[in-house]
């Protein structure tokens, strides 16, 4: 028998298991993840300084709502930017990234009673309803 009784087939589960319940252990005591979607903006802005015009629009649309929580711009702008097709893979990157440490700050400050955060997150799932 495996951990918690779980018998572990193969040795590759056996050392997947290994690996990563640790990392889930971790993410769960500090909270899951604790990038600042600010410091994000500002440390991906170098991936978009030779953009295209309009991708370089986007993200510093994202970029400027995210400095006053507007999470509803912010995330269907960076959710853009992750679906268009002419974009570095380094940028698709700072998207993806943005977009989760967004996400996971509008749902931990919806999780503490903001109001702005909870009703960002109501008109988020509207948008995806459509």
């Amino acid at each position: 028998m495996g951990l918690m009784g779980f018998r572990l087939r193969t040795p590759a589960v056996a050392l997947a298991a290994f690996c990563i319940c640790p990392l889930l252990l971790l993410s769960a005591c500090t909270g899951g993840s604790t990038q600042d979607p600010r410091k994000l903006s500002a440390k991906h802005n170098q991936a978009f300084a030779s953009a295209e015009p309009q991708t370089k629009a986007m993200w510093d649309m994202a970029s400027d709502a995210i400095k006053t929580n507007g999470y509803v711009v912010a995330m269907q702008a960076l959710q853009a930017l992750v679906e268009q097709t002419n974009i570095t893979p380094a940028q698709v990157t700072a998207a993806q990234v943005t977009v989760t440490a967004v996400s996971d700050k509008m749902y931990a400050a919806a999780n503490s009673g903001d109001a702005a955060a909870q009703e960002a997150i109501q008109e988020l799932r509207k948008i995806r309803s459509r």
